[in-house]
C-alpha cells in the first residue's frame, strides 16, 4: 500500500544586519497541526559576526526579540484558527 503523509509548517526567518552585513540569523517553524509545537533556531553569520555581535548585543537582543513576538503572535493566531475548526 502506498500512502502520503502531508504536513504544513510556518518558517519564519529574520537575518538581523549591521552595516548591512548579516550578523545573526533566526529561523522559527511551527507545526500547523499543532501550532504548540516551535521550534527555534539561531546562528552567527561568521566569526566576524560574533564580535559585531557583542558590540551591539542590546539593539540586536531588541530585534530579536521583536521577531520572536511575531513568531508567538502568529502561533497564537494559528491556534485560534485550529481551535475554530474543531
Amino acid at each position: 500500500m502506498i500512502t502520503s503523509e502531508k504536513k504544513k509548517q510556518i518558517v519564519l526567518k529574520n537575518c538581523i544586519k549591521a552595516d548591512d552585513k548579516p550578523v545573526k540569523y533566526q529561523e522559527i517553524t511551527i507545526n500547523s497541526e499543532n501550532p504548540e509545537d516551535m521550534t527555534f533556531t539561531d546562528y552567527f553569520a561568521n566569526d566576524e559576526a560574533k564580535a559585531t555581535y557583542k558590540e551591539n548585543r542590546t539593539e540586536i537582543r531588541k530585534l530579536e526579540a521583536a521577531f520572536e513576538d511575531e513568531a508567538y503572535t502568529e502561533q497564537e493566531a494559528l491556534a485560534s484558527y485550529k481551535t475554530l475548526e474543531e
